[in-house]
């Protein structure tokens, strides 16, 4: 036997029915190299980090691999969270602003447990936005537009703040009504007003002070008080 048959397995010779005896070209037969194709095994991957040092494999990290379930109906919602028709009881991901309502058709997580996202819900329902878990919510962008069809309102239990820091503030509207509980306090460098009838009503002082002033009237003025002082 050749040298190259006992390269290739060095128990060729005691195995007289070894399938591979006759598969050895004739060039292999006499010794020489002629139709040998030693096989070769694949390297294995090296993993680098970002600066390319190489990574052990076990420190290379795995993911935590959300599996979505599929959908299910919400029953009733308490301070716990939403129940399901299947039984279960889950909370809602940071991620779902809109807020579940009971009758919708979410899809749930199954590891974890969270509402997603609402799939379907039925037509003239209203919509709460919500972050659960947050205390503030804060819209940022160069410009925003809340538009409404037929009315917003923009409420607050305590304070309310309207700022136009260096801009300029419109309020357009058919009639504007506007009520303080307690003090009114307006400042202005200059104070420009145009009505067609102008009402004026206190129930105790009226007090008009200025450095100089001017009362104008087309046709008539008319002053009436059980005492008039003047000067």
């Amino acid at each position: 036997m050749s040298a190259v048959r006992k390269e290739i397995d060095p128990h060729l010779d005691n195995c007289p029915d070894h399938p591979a005896k006759d598969t050895l070209s004739p060039g292999m037969r006499t010794g020489g190299t002629r139709g040998f194709a030693p096989s070769s095994s694949p390297e294995p991957t090296v993993l680098t980090g970002l600066r390319g040092e190489p990574i052990a494999a076990g420190n290379v990290p795995t993911r935590n691999r959300q599996v979505l379930g599929s959908d299910a109906r919400v029953t009733a919602i308490d301070a716990d969270g939403c129940h399901l028709d299947d039984g279960r009881r889950v909370a809602t991901a940071a991620g779902c602003l809109l807020q579940p309502r009971i009758g919708d058709r979410v899809l749930v997580a199954d590891s974890p447990a969270l509402i997603l996202t609402v799939l379907e819900r039925e037509p003239g329902q209203e919509a709460q936005l919500s972050v659960p878990g947050a205390d503030t919510l804060r819209l940022s962008q160069r410009a925003i537009a809340i538009e409404a069809r037929d009315q917003l309102a923009l409420r607050s239990l305590k304070d309310a703040e309207l700022t136009a820091a260096t801009g300029t503030l419109s309020v357009q509207a058919r009639n504007l009504f506007t009520t303080v509980i307690e003090t009114m306090v307006e400042r202005a460098a200059d104070h420009l007003a145009k009505f067609g009838n102008y009402a004026l009503d206190t129930a105790g002082l009226l007090r008009l002070r200025t450095r100089h002033g001017i009362v104008t009237a087309d046709r008539q003025l008319r002053l009436d008080a059980d005492q008039m002082h003047l000067g």
